[in-house]
């Protein structure tokens, strides 16, 4: 006996999760009839033509692939590994260094003129915020110095007095790198007051 009504509540059970997608159907077609009523019984897709023909859309891919390699060719990871390691290394170190060539001049000043504290902010700094520093644009690294500005250079001036001998090798270097462009004296450095 109780073998016939286990039997019997399984197939009403199965009769009923049989019958549910079925219900769901009949649900979803009664909610959506007034919709269909008032704005249309959801024809077809609409035809569409494109405007533009393949060859000119590949044409224009291309070229941006293209200038997204001279973009990447440009500011190359060599370039940020020899900048970050630049910003990386001790004082002393850092004098006998050299930078990468690619660099504009203006970064190339810039890094030389940075003390020790944007330096590091700039090796701490993401790698997209050191490729938009190469690249002079705007980078948000706090304390590390835009590009929005010109930098000031030195014509044809004696190399001032009181200087640290590191000091006096960027003060130098500066003013060879930017001598061809800018006439213009930059400050001399700050007095420290310790």
């Amino acid at each position: 006996m109780l073998r016939r009504i286990a039997a019997l509540l399984a197939s009403a059970a199965s009769k009923l999760i049989n019958s549910l997608p079925t219900a769901g159907k009949w649900l979803d077609d009664l909610l959506s009839m007034p919709f269909r009523t008032v704005f249309g019984g959801g024809g077809g897709a609409p035809s569409y033509t494109p405007d533009v023909q393949t060859a000119d859309l590949l044409n224009t891919l291309k070229d941006a692939r293209e200038a997204a390699q001279a973009e990447a060719h440009r500011l190359d990871r060599n370039d940020i590994e020899s900048v970050l390691e630049f910003a990386k290394a001790h004082r002393d170190t850092r004098a006998t260094m050299s930078l990468p060539k690619t660099l504009t001049p203006e970064v190339r000043a810039a890094l030389l003129q940075m003390d020790d504290v944007a330096l590091r902010k700039l090796y701490t700094s993401g790698i997209g915020q050191v490729r938009k520093f190469l690249a002079a644009k705007p980078h948000g690294i706090q304390g590390v110095p835009s590009f929005g500005e010109r930098l000031p250079t030195v014509a044809d001036e004696p190399m001032p007095k009181g200087m640290t001998v590191h000091e006096a090798m960027v003060w130098k270097i500066r003013a060879k790198m930017l001598k061809p462009t800018e006439s213009e004296p930059f400050p001399y450095p700050r007095k420290s007051s310790f």
